[in-house]
């Protein structure tokens, strides 16, 4: 395979972004552009500026996204939660009890993504005893 400075123009542009996505590895990247896994650590090496600039670029790209804002995310939820309360005061109570858990699992989902709510308690013991070779530990008590 060949190594070196192959890769030119917008395949050079491609592999950038690609290696800024952090998607594949070196060695599916190689596989892909026909290169050695090498040529494409030379090459991350080579333009880790462009690379990083890349990197900036898409993550702007992600925040400009509505729901990567955790206040648009809570707006939809609140929505949520009184567009449920607006059909339950014209249902019977009975008639729709999914609604009840859709407001709870919104409700809950507004707490978790504002911090509200204290991690959930894993109650995992562990018994852990050290021993020594060569030591009397009952000496030690």
């Amino acid at each position: 395979m060949p190594r070196g400075p192959v890769l030119k123009g917008p395949v050079k542009v491609r592999l950038i972004h690609d290696l800024a996505l952090n998607a594949w590895t070196q060695r599916d990247l190689a596989s892909r552009y026909g290169v050695s896994q090498p040529s494409v650590y030379d090459f991350s090496v080579r333009y880790a500026y462009e690379i990083a600039s890349a990197r900036d670029a898409i993550e702007d790209e992600v925040a400009g996204l509505w729901i990567a804002q955790k206040v648009n995310r809570l707006a939809e939820l609140e929505n949520d939660v009184e567009v449920i309360n607006d059909l339950l005061d014209e249902v019977p109570v009975i008639g729709m009890p999914r609604l009840y858990l859709a407001k709870h699992r919104a409700l809950r989902n507004a707490a978790e993504e504002l911090g509200q709510l204290a991690p959930r308690d894993i109650n995992a013991r562990v018994t852990v005893r050290y021993e020594i070779a060569g030591v009397d530990m009952g000496a030690l008590e």
